[in-house]
């Protein structure tokens, strides 16, 4: 088993994915059926796993590799898929020394494409310094569904909120289709809630009342009964401040929501589900800024929600995996933020997963032929690149280098110039001993300028070569820049959904920083996204020349 016969395969079961998703919200199901094949449907798991756990791994851990979370929630989360024993965390015979380590190492190991994904015996295998870490899919599922809840939580903090949104009308009729105006009365009848609490003192909220305000508030969204705020409130009061406030939708700008519904709800959708449907978007208009943070990855859980349910009801009837989601999770809406997810999981499966091995070319920068994927075959002329500021760190070095070559033979120079000065000087006054000394100074430059110059011209010739390279390669370094600007966006999960009119005008945004810099930021709609997709797999299955044929969308 290795990488290359893996990655068709590994993009097909996403891609299958995303076939599914568009079937039900555009009403053309002509490839769903794909889904159902169990290597594909492992392989959309596992991609979904991966986006998700990359997208939280900066909540997760910081930049010097440090567990933001606390100790016992992080062993908790570890437990999923290891065995606790006296020397560490034991997978498969191989013991991390602790839960931050083995935390870490399968971190790195998903965000570089470190491992192989054993479609048929439903098995992720980590290569761990030279030994092979398994863990069944289910197992690693859960241990990074556990994760991302981790993270939605703030600890350490002397105040806390919550908020959700709620409609003041719950009934009305199905039909095959609202108005647009309809719609707007829709968005105009929800309110959102703001809901915080507050230690007096400024000390971190105690866990005990952390979790009573969660309960307390989630009981509230259901009741709507304020007293259960008022009672809370007296019973913590002595330390704690309780605020709460109801915000109408008016004031807000909801011209685009209500033409986005207009625009891409599914016909004949019963009206609770519209209006659940409404709730959604109208969360997103009041919470921008926790859709910009994690609404995608919320999005991730989603699938892995609907896939799980695909495979325990080998089925990919709507209505019957529907009725499986909502009967235990009690909510169920494809979101565009849904589909671009799934699109991102396609992205790392085809380009981010083999990026550094499979797919990089080993001869970069060589006067030699292509050794690896030649990324001006694919076609990047849809995304709309913002900022691109990509340092390539060998060419810069390489002009680092023959401009402290030149330094150091101009010094030299000057540096003979005066000795001969000087020679000539005790030459003239006869000093033998002057002249031996100075002479083999002389020597010494000459030596050393001559390994210099020859220095001189092999860099020149490499950066001859580099040049030819660039210039040769034009299309194939910018389409890679591209390429690599989006997969770090990713991988810091920096990309977000921004709403059109409809879905596929919507875009998907992505960003990447350093050192507070934007150094890459671009955008592509949902429809381009999926075409740059499609074509690009064709482009990579030709290039690995494997059996395995990408046939979805033929």
């Amino acid at each position: 088993m290795n990488k290359e016969d893996l990655i068709v395969k590994y993009f097909t079961g996403n891609y299958a994915y995303n076939l599914y998703l568009m079937g039900l919200i555009f009403g053309n199901p002509i490839y769903s059926e794909y889904i159902l094949n169990k290597e594909y449907l492992n392989g959309a798991i596992v991609g979904t796993i991966s986006s998700i756990f990359l997208a939280t791994k900066e909540k997760m851990v910081d930049k010097t590799n440090n567990i933001l979370l606390p100790f016992s929630l992080m062993e908790k989360n570890v437990n999923l898929i290891a065995n606790k024993t006296s020397a560490g965390y034991e997978i498969n015979g191989y013991v991390f020394k602790d839960g931050y380590e083995l935390v870490t190492t399968v971190r790195n190991k998903l965000a570089h494409g470190e491992y192989l994904v054993d479609f048929a015996h439903n098995r992720v295998i980590l290569k761990v310094e030279g030994n092979e870490v398994v863990i069944p899919i289910s197992k690693l599922s859960a241990f990074v569904v556990a994760s991302f809840s981790s993270t939605l939580q703030n600890y350490n903090v002397p105040s806390f909120s919550r908020n959700f949104v709620y409609s003041e009308k719950v009934s009305g009729k199905d039909k095959e289709r609202y108005s647009l105006n309809e719609y707007k009365k829709m968005i105009a009848s929800y309110y959102k809630y703001n809901i915080t609490i507050k230690r007096k003192d400024g000390k971190p909220i105690e866990g005990l009342v952390f979790d009573m305000f969660n309960k307390i508030v989630s009981s509230f969204r259901e009741s709507l009964n304020l007293k259960e705020l008022l009672e809370f409130e007296k019973i913590v009061k002595k330390d704690y401040e309780i605020t709460w406030n109801k915000i109408s939708t008016k004031g807000e700008n909801i011209d685009t929501v209500a033409n986005f519904l207009y625009n891409s709800v599914t016909l004949n959708t019963p009206y609770f589900r519209v209006m659940q449907i409404v709730g959604h978007e109208v969360d997103r208009l009041f919470n921008k800024e926790k859709y910009n943070n994690y609404s995608i990855v919320n999005a991730g859980i989603h699938n892995l929600i609907m896939l799980d349910t695909i495979k325990n009801t080998n089925s990919v009837n709507y209505e019957q995996v529907a009725e499986e989601v909502v009967d235990k999770y009690e909510y169920l809406y494809i979101s565009t933020e849904t589909l671009a997810q799934s699109l991102i999981s396609s992205f790392n499966a085809l380009f981010a997963y083999g990026y550094d091995d499979v797919l990089h070319n080993k001869n970069e920068y060589q006067s030699l032929d292509l050794n690896g994927f030649d990324y001006s075959l694919i076609d990047t002329s849809a995304f709309n690149v913002e900022v691109e500021k990509s340092d390539d760190g060998y060419i810069a070095d390489l002009n680092v280098k023959e401009n402290a070559i030149k330094n150091n033979i101009t010094k030299l120079n000057n540096a003979l110039a005066s000795c001969n000065n000087n020679l000539a000087k005790v030459t003239s006054l006869g000093k033998q001993v002057g002249i031996a000394k100075i002479t083999s100074q002389i020597n010494d430059i000459n030596a050393k300028l001559s390994i210099l110059n020859t220095d001189l011209t092999n860099i020149g010739s490499t950066i001859n070569s580099v040049n030819s390279y660039v210039s040769t390669y034009s299309s194939l370094i910018k389409n890679e820049k591209i390429i690599n600007g989006i997969r770090n966006s990713i991988a810091h999960g920096n990309y977000k959904v921004i709403l059109k009119e409809t879905l596929k005008d919507s875009l998907i945004e992505f960003t990447d920083f350093y050192e507070g810099e934007v150094t890459f930021k671009a955008s592509i709609s949902i429809n381009d996204f999926v075409c740059f997709l499609h074509k690009s797999g064709m482009e990579i299955e030709k290039y690995l020349s494997k059996e395995e044929k990408l046939v979805l969308g033929n």
